[in-house]
């Protein structure tokens, strides 16, 4: 039987912190899939924001991209492609400000398993 599970909300940035968008420890599924998106529309002009997305085959994450991103970013909706969950494994999206004022980013992401 096939699962998911929704996350959306908001997060607030902060200079130079590293702010957890969404987390998954040890998911229980043998297999699963999670996508998603991130709205960076209410990007002031003066932001630099770090995106990274962390997977982990066990329950500790390991940084898997990182990319830097400033208000010069003509698409704001940035698409997070499905990543193949294992059993036990674990996902992580976080944003750190580096620049700037900081901001809402208002986040969607779903998670599909097989039980």
């Amino acid at each position: 039987m096939a699962t998911i599970q929704v996350y959306s909300d908001t997060v607030t940035t902060q200079l130079n912190t590293e702010v957890t968008v969404i987390e998954i420890q040890g998911d229980a599924s043998p297999y699963g899939l999670v996508e998603g998106y991130i709205d960076l529309s209410q990007m002031p002009s003066d932001a630099t924001v770090v995106i990274r997305e962390y997977i982990g085959i066990g329950s500790t994450p390991v940084l898997f991209l990182q990319a830097t991103v400033d208000a010069t970013l003509t698409a704001k909706m940035l698409r997070f492609h499905s990543k193949a969950l294992p059993n036990g494994g674990s996902y992580k999206v976080t944003i750190e400000q580096t620049a700037g004022t900081t901001f809402s980013v208002q986040y969607w992401f779903a998670k599909t398993g097989l039980t």
